[in-house]
């Protein structure tokens, strides 16, 4: 692996960060500039996830035909090209044009780029990389203020674009380290090969070896007892003496057994997401990210409307910025659980995660007019879904498999999307027909619902992952007891054709 090609990753995961967030900060002046109520984001969010979720559910196919480097380049080019055409929106109705590009750019790197690294970097790294895409959704809120501040809410998407396209440029510029990144690896499974061939041929000598000495040891006893041994096989139930071209023909039936079995082994790994949803815990898993990016969609898109709405004394440009509270908190907990990662496991990170959260969301059911205690609300909640969505996302490969981890991870992907879709348009409608102090009691309802969706998943997986332990050490034990009678006949067969040689020569 290119020890730089992990900075490259970095930068990567900051991009898919900065469009998620810039929606929720503008909101509150785009709603008074376009002259349509606060619910009507829901409207557009609604457009550009449903889009990123097509996106995503085509990832596999996507994946298995264009490597992850062109995958990437594609979509944050798509990206880029969806925030310049909303820093021109006029009229609403252009946002739903805007959101094209903007929902397939979204879908297809998230589902690559997180199942690439799930399969080639750790928890922690997993964790770190994650930090840096809360680092991208802190710096599109902040361009956000600055621009409503000085300029306009459509110069926030324009600058925005314009770290969109540097970053796409060294990615393109990093085309050579993926490259060596790829010759690495065949390098590397070329070397794995050689040695397991080496040690296969070592194995078989010293088989041959042994049969050499022990078809010598029954040669001798089979002269000393002057046994008629003839040119033709002669069978009975307890002893079969085989010619060698019987011998060869069964050898050729097992090497296309074998070959038919290896093509069928092929075949699997590219497993259809029909298929992929039917694996035992996968549908919970889909479920937990659903409850997942229900609430932090929520919280991305809402934040600075309910600090407009909740508290007094707040400017525009104040409440844009009061939505880095979620970004930062994120950050910080994929930060601080990419440290814990060195001794706590995807799990507890998870369930700790879970449970900081709901205290947080405790601390914003407390109806105040000041916000300092909102601003700690916020923080400690996406503190506590931090480690949720990047140890889940590790946990794939380790749960389903490396070869089915590409449909899982699109799965996921999809099903984090239509969250995102669905959850905060309805909260849009629900908040209109009651009051902003509704959006506690959404998102802790979701956070709940994800509590139960992940404890599910993890316990159908981890009875999964035993009963495949429980049942590999039986085919372990089975393929030793077979190897073993193999071998018996083989020197059985070996000891008869040289004691047939032998009497045909005497």
């Amino acid at each position: 692996m290119s020890k730089y090609l992990i900075y490259i990753i970095y930068l990567i995961f900051i991009s898919l960060g900065l469009p998620d967030s810039l929606l929720g900060s503008a909101w509150p002046q785009m709603q008074v500039d376009l002259d349509v109520p606060s619910s009507y984001s829901g409207y557009v969010s609604m457009t550009t996830v449903g889009i990123s979720i097509v996106s995503s559910l085509l990832s596999p196919y996507i994946n298995r035909h264009f490597k992850e480097q062109w995958v990437v380049i594609v979509s944050i080019g798509l990206t880029c090209l969806g925030l310049i055409l909303f820093s021109f929106t006029k009229h609403y109705w252009n946002l739903f044009v805007f959101a094209i590009p903007y929902g397939l750019g979204a879908g297809s790197i998230d589902a690559a780029i997180n199942n690439y690294v799930a399969l080639h970097y750790s928890s922690r790294v997993m964790n770190f990389l994650h930090c840096f895409y809360g680092l991208g959704t802190m710096i599109s809120p902040s361009t956000m203020a600055l621009a409503i501040r000085f300029t306009i809410w459509q110069d926030g998407y324009r600058w925005t674009a314009y770290i969109q396209i540097a970053i796409l440029v060294t990615v393109i510029a990093s085309l050579p380290l993926w490259r060596e990144d790829n010759n690495e690896k065949k390098t590397e499974d070329k070397k794995k090969e050689g040695e397991n061939n080496k040690d296969n041929k070592e194995e078989d000598k010293e088989e041959d070896k042994k049969d050499i000495e022990k078809s010598s040891d029954r040669i001798i006893a089979l002269n000393e007892n002057k046994k008629d041994i003839r040119l033709n096989p002669i069978k009975k139930k307890d002893n079969e003496i085989e010619t060698k071209g019987e011998l060869e023909k069964k050898d050729d039936k097992v090497t296309e057994k074998n070959e038919g079995e290896n093509k069928g082994e092929k075949k699997k790994r590219f497993i259809s997401l029909c298929e992929a949803i039917q694996i035992r815990g996968a549908a919970f898993s889909c479920l937990a990210y659903f409850t997942y990016c229900a609430g932090e969609g929520t919280f991305f898109l809402w934040t600075s409307s309910f600090f407009d709405k909740t508290k007094e004394g707040l400017t525009k440009d104040i409440t844009a910025a009061l939505s880095t509270t979620v970004s930062g908190g994120l950050m910080l907990g994929r930060l601080i659980s990419g440290v814990a990662a060195a001794k706590l496991n995807d799990q507890q990170l998870i369930r700790i995660g879970l449970g900081i959260e709901v205290f947080g969301i405790i601390l914003l059911s407390i109806p105040v007019d000041t916000y300092i205690l909102a601003i700690f609300g916020f923080t400690l909640a996406a503190i506590g879904m931090g480690p949720m969505y990047p140890s889940n996302q590790h946990l794939a490969p380790i749960f389903f498999g490396k070869e089915v981890s590409a449909a899982i991870t699109g799965l996921q992907m999809s099903s984090a999307h239509f969250g995102y879709t669905i959850m905060p348009f309805i909260f849009g409608h629900i908040q209109e027909a009651t009051s902003m102090w509704a959006f506690p009691i959404f998102v802790g309802f979701f956070c709940i619902a994800n509590i139960i969706s992940i404890e599910f998943e993890i316990r159908l997986c981890e009875a999964n992952l035993k009963k495949n332990k429980a049942n590999e050490d039986n085919k372990a034990n089975e393929d030793k007891k077979d190897d073993k009678e193999n071998t018996n006949k083989k020197e059985k067969s070996n000891t008869d054709k040289n004691a047939e040689n032998i009497e045909v020569k005497n």
